[in-house]
């Protein structure tokens, strides 16, 4: 007998009179939201709901709801946790943990329990009347908003899931909660985000958030997604949920869908906006940054589309009057004539003439590279429009005196998308610094893939990246603060390897290039790599090593010395 079954007595045993459908009505009646489980002999999908069952965490079904859903015998039920059900259940995974439990904290196991059908560990029920998030404990799992439990009754895989201690639920209240959590290694967050709202920057208005709304909309082509990351950036400066959702719930609804959509009911669509904001606060609020700031003084535009632009003429000029016109505010659909643009532009180093080759920008402007290549990493698009990417309004009406200045819209990063076939993924930061120049902005791009990601890069495809030379990316490398970390591979050469040092003639009629191989003394004296001159010096007593560069590493930060590394044999050269 175990020491469970010593505090309980033996299990109850499973009356095979009562249905599974009597459970689940019975857990109705006592305030539980209950739904349908998949059931059958699957123990992983078994446990999976039959329905959508978001909607029934804000709203109970109905009795002949429930008895509808059990008509074609469904074997098991969920009980939904949370306010909704007035309910958490500790659900342990380790047997050693459970009897901790029940030796550390007596008084809270006589509640209702249940019985696991697949570890037979327990499910401590108890009611409460305060937000709880569910999370993971040591040994289990504590099931709270968001969440569910496979019910008393049901069967899956041929495992029942037994009433263990059939007594009415125990109310736990948040000090014992905390304790709980404290013993077990896991501090429960706060329920409700902590609020910082009189510490956020006066500049910033819950304003600025609907029209980050509205670019993440068109960055990521989804509004749940773009309601989703804003939800996390308010809820990290401190906003509830009440708030979050008085600002951006009209702003979600009225936007129209970016994709083929069903059409949905402002009812619909609400929903919708309620499920998302609850699923941002099921994590607590990061701790306070100054991603705010940091986000309203930069552009991000995906890092694909840049490499795809900068890849025909203009392309630079293009994204620097783009990249502005984000800056300062501006949104796609706008409407903006050439002076407009030279007027907000212009303090920031953007000239009329940059101005001017970005309005009549078209992908096929190009006579600096061919078109076999249009981004690295994307496909060749299937066709290239002849119109100018910033595409001019076609209604002029003209007027007796004069003609009305041209007016050219602001195109989305959805267009762009699909007009040079790249995704809308993965964006560094610039700001107004970095479109002073065509210089500063090509050194900032290479400057941030750096910064995101210091690692080992070939020049050549840094360069191939910003459409430049090797020698370009040489100054653009310095003008950005980064540092450089020279690779060597070495290989000691002796009379019986000797042989495998391609003589020039040969490396060049097979294709490879020797370029980036020397020859080395132990003095440090460097030679060509030729087979004549390491016979030489070894006949003559000097030590002798093959050297081949490889990829340099990059990064910003402090300096470091040269690494070699040695290796066992020099690479062969084979030819056909």
């Amino acid at each position: 007998m175990t020491s469970v079954q010593a505090e309980f007595g033996s299990a109850r045993t499973f009356i095979e009179l009562n249905t599974v459908l009597s459970y689940a009505l019975d857990a109705h009646q006592c305030g539980c939201s209950v739904i349908p489980l998949k059931g059958g002999r699957n123990s992983v999908t078994g446990k999976q709901p039959r329905i959508a069952w978001q909607i029934y965490q804000m709203q109970q079904a109905s009795s002949d709801q429930i008895e509808q859903w059990f008509q074609g015998g469904t074997s098991a039920y969920g009980i939904i946790c949370g306010q909704i059900s007035r309910l958490i259940v500790i659900d342990f995974d380790e047997p050693d943990v459970q009897a901790k439990f029940i030796q550390k904290f007596p008084e809270l196991i006589d509640t209702y329990i249940v019985k696991s059908g697949g570890r037979g560990t327990l499910h401590l029920y108890f009611e409460v009347d305060f937000p709880v998030r569910t999370t993971k404990i040591r040994g289990g799992d504590l099931k709270a908003e968001s969440s569910y439990v496979v019910g008393a009754g049901s069967q899956i895989a041929g495992r029942k899931w037994e009433i263990f201690h059939d007594v009415p639920l125990k109310r736990i209240t948040q000090q014992e909660l905390d304790e709980v959590m404290s013993v077990f290694g896991i501090v429960r967050p706060p329920s409700t985000p902590q609020t910082f709202i009189q510490e956020i920057p006066q500049d910033v208005s819950l304003d600025y958030f609907i029209s980050i709304y509205h670019s993440f909309v068109q960055q990521f082509s989804s509004r749940n997604e773009a309601l989703f990351r804003v939800g996390c950036m308010m809820r990290d400066e401190g906003y509830d949920f009440d708030t979050i959702n008085a600002v951006i719930s009209q702003a979600h609804i009225q936007h129209p869908p970016v994709t083929r959509h069903k059409s949905e009911t402002t009812f619909q669509r609400q929903k919708e906006t309620t499920l998302t904001l609850r699923s941002v606060f099921k994590r607590a609020a990061r701790p306070k940054s100054k991603s705010i700031a940091k986000s309203a003084q930069a552009s991000y535009v995906p890092n694909h589309l840049r490499e795809a632009i900068l890849k025909h003429r203009h392309g630079t000029a293009f994204l620097r009057v783009y990249e502005g016109l984000k800056l300062i505010g501006k949104s796609a659909g706008e409407r903006m004539t050439e002076h407009d643009i030279h007027t907000v532009l212009a303090p920031h180093g953007i000239g009329r003439r940059s101005i001017r080759n970005a309005l009549t920008f078209t992908p096929t402007d190009t006579d600096r590279h061919t078109m076999d290549n249009v981004a690295i990493g994307s496909k060749m698009p299937q066709r290239l429009t002849n119109n100018c990417v910033f595409v001019p309004t076609t209604k002029r009406d003209k007027s007796p005196t004069h003609r009305p200045p041209q007016k050219y819209i602001i195109p989305t990063i959805r267009r762009l998308c699909d007009l040079f076939n790249v995704k809308s993924k993965g964006a560094d930061p610039i700001t107004y610094d970095d479109i002073q120049s065509v210089k500063m902005y090509r050194s900032a791009l290479n400057r941030e893939i750096i910064r995101r990601r210091a690692s080992k890069y070939s020049q050549s495809w840094l360069a191939e990246r910003l459409s430049v030379c090797v020698r370009t990316l040489q100054r653009y490398i310095k003008l950005g603060g980064i540092q450089c970390q020279q690779i060597l591979y070495a290989t000691d050469i002796t009379p019986s390897n000797i042989h495998q040092i391609p003589p020039k003639a040969l490396a060049r009629r097979a294709g490879i290039t020797i370029q980036y191989c020397f020859l080395q003394d132990s003095t440090g004296k460097r030679y060509p790599p030729l087979p004549a001159i390491a016979r030489k010096l070894l006949r003559q007593g000097i030590p002798v090593q093959w050297m081949r560069r490889g990829w340099n590493i990059y990064w910003i930060g402090d300096k470091a010395q040269s690494h070699i590394i040695f290796m066992p044999e020099i690479e062969h050269i084979y030819f056909y």
